[in-house]
Order: C-alpha cells, then sequence, then structure tokens
C-alpha cells in the first residue's frame, strides 16, 4: 500500500517484500508519521473496518451477558 503524504506529498510503500514478492502489506490503521516531513499522515480507516470492529464489540458483550447470567443464577429479565 502506497501512502501519500497530504503535507509534502511523499510516497511512502511500507510493505514488506521478500525477491520482488509483497509478504506483509502495510495498512495504515493507526495514522503514522512522514519520514520526509515528520508530520502525522492520519489513519485510512474504511466502513468495513469499522464495522468489523462493532460487531466484534457486540459478540464479546452478548459472550459477557451470558456468563453473568450463568454466575447470577439464570434469567431474570435482563
Amino acid at each position: 500500500m502506497e501512502i501519500i503524504c497530504e503535507h509534502c506529498g511523499f510516497v511512502m510503500n511500507r510493505d514488506k517484500k521478500i525477491d520482488r514478492e509483497i509478504v506483509e502489506e502495510y495498512r495504515n490503521v493507526y495514522g503514522t508519521y512522514c519520514s520526509n516531513c515528520g508530520k502525522k499522515i492520519a489513519p485510512q480507516i474504511t466502513i468495513k473496518d469499522l464495522t468489523e470492529k462493532e460487531n466484534r464489540k457486540n459478540i464479546l458483550i452478548e459472550k459477557v451477558r451470558e456468563r453473568l447470567r450463568k454466575l447470577v443464577g439464570g434469567n431474570n429479565g435482563y
């Protein structure tokens, strides 16, 4: 993935390559700093990433609720 600095226009590619093949693609999820000017580049989060995080959060919340129900002693209307 090529990251373009919005401040100076510098193009970075932080993918890990071995023998000219991409082994691991870098994803700018949390933000990064430009190696040319040193300013922060905003993260590139897609709607898909946000919905996956929200779905995972909801699944974990339901698991915790089920465990609490078992500890408390059944379904008391909660």
